[in-house]
């Protein structure tokens, strides 16, 4: 019987948190249906593809959280995922993982194929989903996330070059395509007016062919917006956080999130109309190349539409009035 495993690899930023949910909250419908969504590389984020697959040398916390904290530990790391795997990834169900941590860590020839060689153990056919997202508006998304994280970004919009591979589309996607065949990708627009229903996980399901959005349980959305207010009050205590090292201050992070997620959601600072432009534009020549192979006759890639963004940047620093009329009204 051929194996087969559907290998979500993000891109970030692209509702990669409410499908991981939702594939989570459905484990036993998705059985009933002949898919299983493993737990052994973790059991919502299958952040253990990614920790196994990194090289060895390179510190992240991924690592650490499966037990390879140093280089001397990888082996071992891998091992006690390589046992793990053999004892769930049984039987002939069609394995579903997901990771954005694909997207942003694996970032060289050899990592991306330690992770094929890896899952080539277990199925005989792997089949590689990814979304891409316009390269501003992943930006925008990015700096939310990592005051979220713990870190004081000092601009919305990264200096980021054309080649930099978590923005570089093109090639990104050439890592995947050289170690997994350019036939095995598939790849779709985070565009809501492209997406099946404008979402994500309704999108997934139908492009694999999975079943309807009414034979599973709903989740709500993820990864929740937060206005500038509480983007700025992050800014001012993340180095206060950062220095209670070690959990005791990522505990309190993550109360302090939570709170602000649900008190102050709203929308995060934009930066100015043509600074978001400048920063999509220096990726343009990759986007065209990534339409050229897999959406041909689409020109240009993503939607141009920049009105979203206000013509001079808003202001980091909200009226505490309108902070107050923001939260009243969520």
């Amino acid at each position: 019987m051929t194996r087969k495993a559907i290998l979500q690899i993000g891109t970030e930023k692209t509702g990669t948190t409410s499908l991981q949910t939702f594939l989570a909250a459905n484990r036993d419908r998705l059985a009933e249906r002949g898919y299983l969504y493993p737990r052994f590389c973790g059991a919502l984020n299958h952040t253990g593809l990614a920790a196994y697959a990194m090289d060895a040398d390179r510190p992240d916390e991924l690592k650490a959280a499966f037990g390879g904290e140093t280089p001397e530990a990888v082996p071992q790391m891998r091992a006690r995922l390589h046992r793990m795997a053999e004892a769930e990834l049984t039987g002939g169900r069609t394995a579903i993982f997901c990771s954005e941590h694909c997207h942003s860590r694996l970032v060289s020839p050899d990592e991306v194929r330690r992770l094929r060689d890896f899952l080539s153990e277990f199925f005989d056919e792997i089949e590689i989903s990814v979304y891409l997202r316009r390269q501003d508006r992943v930006a925008l998304s990015l700096y939310s996330t990592r005051l979220k994280s713990g870190l004081a970004p000092d601009r919305v919009l990264e200096k980021a070059p054309a080649d930099r591979l978590y923005y570089n589309y093109d090639r990104f996607l050439a890592l995947w395509e050289d170690a997994f065949g350019a036939e095995a990708i598939s790849v779709r627009l985070f565009e809501p007016g492209l997406l099946a229903n404008g979402s994500v996980v309704d999108d997934f399901l139908t492009c694999w062919g999975i079943g309807e959005i009414g034979d599973f349980h709903s989740v709500p959305n993820e990864n929740g917006s937060i206005s500038v207010a509480a983007q700025a009050f992050l800014r001012q205590i993340n180095p206060h956080l950062t220095a209670q090292a070690g959990r005791p201050g990522t505990r309190l992070r993550g109360i302090v999130v939570t709170a602000l997620e649900r008190t102050y959601a709203g929308r995060g600072v934009r930066p100015a109309r043509d600074e978001a432009r400048a920063f999509y534009e220096r990726f343009r020549a990759a986007n065209e190349r990534v339409a050229e192979r897999y959406f041909p006759g689409r020109d240009p890639l993503f939607s141009e539409d920049f009105t979203a963004y206000p013509e001079i940047a808003d202001s980091e620093r909200p009226h505490p009035k309108r902070s107050s009329a923001s939260r009243r009204k969520s």
